[in-house]
């Protein structure tokens, strides 16, 4: 078992709290990965469909696999990916990858042109910025951070 810094960390309370039984109810919800720190929906808004792909704090080579295997299997969706710690940003506001957010980046986003909107917290002050996928379409990438805000 690898150190709590990805996916691959077995039985935590997190998985407990929010692992697939939490979603398996909802209409949206479609799967999980086989360790249930990953996870996708299906929603209809604004008369299309969408897929939301919701990714764990650092998600593994295993994770990324299963990340793929579901935008392949939905190639027609519009794609949202949330996950923790993708982009920081400065004062201004101008957000940029993280360390870690550009190996996601790189190994993940940039490759699938469905991706056009990314969600991720972990940093403070909020921001964010666009950077332009290798079909050189937009991508927006937004930080918003709640935890000790009321």
């Amino acid at each position: 078992m690898n150190s709590g810094t990805d996916d691959q960390r077995g039985d935590t309370a997190y998985l407990k709290a929010f692992g697939p039984s939490r979603y398996a109810r909802m209409s949206t919800f479609r799967g999980a990965s086989p360790d249930g720190y990953n996870s996708y929906h299906v929603l209809d808004a604004g008369g299309r469909k969408w897929l939301v792909l919701a990714l764990d704090w650092r998600i593994s080579d295993m994770g990324l696999r299963w990340a793929q295997g579901v935008i392949d299997a939905n190639r027609t969706l519009p794609a949202i990916l949330t996950t923790h710690d993708l982009a920081w940003a400065g004062d201004d506001g101008v957000a940029a990858l993280s360390q870690y957010g550009q190996r996601l980046w790189d190994d993940l986003i940039k490759r699938n042109d469905q991706i056009f909107l990314t969600l991720n917290g972990h940093y403070w002050p909020p921001g964010r910025t666009v950077l332009k996928n290798d079909a050189g379409h937009d991508v927006h990438l937004h930080i918003a951070n709640y935890q000790d805000r009321y």
